[in-house]
């Protein structure tokens, strides 16, 4: 019984020491935030431009990192839209 409790002490510490120190970077947590937002509101297409204004990514490189990264892991993908006939 002792050596099991002493087992699992060493994992619960193990566990502190590597996610106490973990910190996500802001491009994966924007990505993160633009993918869950996407997903909460349940919208299959989105410009550009709806994105900056409707999301909380303002910034436009902020908004093209992480548009960029979603099409990167295939959560994303750019449809061009063809515009009116001549």
């Amino acid at each position: 019984m002792e050596q099991s409790i002493a087992i699992i002490r060493w994992h619960l510490q193990e566990a502190r020491r590597l996610f106490t120190h973990y910190v996500p970077d802001t491009e994966n947590a924007n990505t993160m935030l633009l993918k869950e937002w996407l997903l909460s509101k349940d919208i299959r297409h989105i410009t550009l431009r709806d994105i900056q204004r409707l999301t909380p990514l303002r910034d436009k490189s902020i908004r093209d990192n992480a548009v960029e990264s979603l099409i990167e892991y295939d959560y994303a993908k750019i449809e061009k839209k063809m515009g009116k006939p001549a």
